[in-house]
C-alpha cells in the first residue's frame, strides 16, 4: 500500500440512535418515522447510508436524487462544520418528480441510499456533495434524509398525482468517526 494513499478507517462508530427517535416535528400531528438512517464507515466501501424499514408493512420512498439527496454533516478535527460544494448548483438537470422515482421497501429490509469514498485527492463526493481537499485527521460524519414530498407530475395527463402512503419528515442517522491520512 503506498504512503500517499488515504485509508478510511474506523476509529469509533458511535451509535447515537439518532434514526430511532420520531421525526423531527413541526407538525404536531406528524407520525412517527417508519425509517431508520444508519451511517456506517469500512475501510473496503468507506461511507455508505442506509435507510431501514423499521415496520412491518412496505413503505414507499423517493429515491435519493438531485431532488432529494441525503445531506452529509461532515465535522473536521478543529470541531468545525466542513462545508461541502453542491455541485447542482452549477449543473442544469429536470427537477421535475415522476412516478416511477418512488422506490418501495420491504418490511424490515435496508436500502442503500448513497455510498462514497476518498478520492486520492482528498476529496469525498457525496451524492450531489463535494467536500474537496481534506486535511489529514479524524473526522466525524452525520446524514440526514429528508422525505420532502408525496407528489408526481404524469406527462400523459399533464396533471400532479400523489402517492400514498409516503411518510413526510426528517431522519437523522447515527454518528461515525473515520480518519484521512
Amino acid at each position: 500500500m503506498r504512503p500517499s494513499r488515504i485509508l478510511l478507517g474506523i476509529v469509533a462508530v458511535l451509535n447515537l440512535n439518532c434514526g430511532r427517535l420520531p421525526a423531527q416535528k413541526g407538525d404536531p400531528g406528524m407520525p412517527e418515522s417508519p425509517w431508520e438512517l444508519r451511517l456506517s464507515v469500512s475501510e473496503g466501501l468507506n461511507l455508505r447510508a442506509t435507510l431501514h424499514n423499521r415496520t412491518k408493512v412496505p413503505q414507499t420512498y423517493l429515491r435519493p436524487s438531485k431532488i432529494q439527496p441525503l445531506e452529509l454533516i461532515l465535522t473536521a478535527p478543529s470541531g468545525e462544520r466542513v462545508a461541502g460544494f453542491d455541485t447542482r448548483a452549477k449543473a442544469k438537470f429536470d427537477n421535475t418528480v415522476y412516478r416511477e422515482m418512488y422506490r418501495q421497501a420491504a418490511p424490515g429490509s435496508d436500502v442503500t441510499l448513497t455510498e462514497a469514498s476518498l478520492d486520492p485527492d482528498h476529496t469525498l463526493r457525496w451524492g450531489p456533495f463535494l467536500f474537496a481537499n481534506l486535511p489529514a485527521g479524524t473526522y466525524h460524519a452525520q446524514a440526514v434524509w429528508r422525505s420532502e414530498t408525496n407528489q408526481y407530475y404524469d406527462p400523459k395527463s399533464k396533471r400532479t398525482g400523489v402517492v400514498k402512503d409516503v411518510w413526510i419528515g426528517t431522519v437523522t442517522s447515527n454518528t461515525v468517526e473515520f480518519s484521512v491520512q
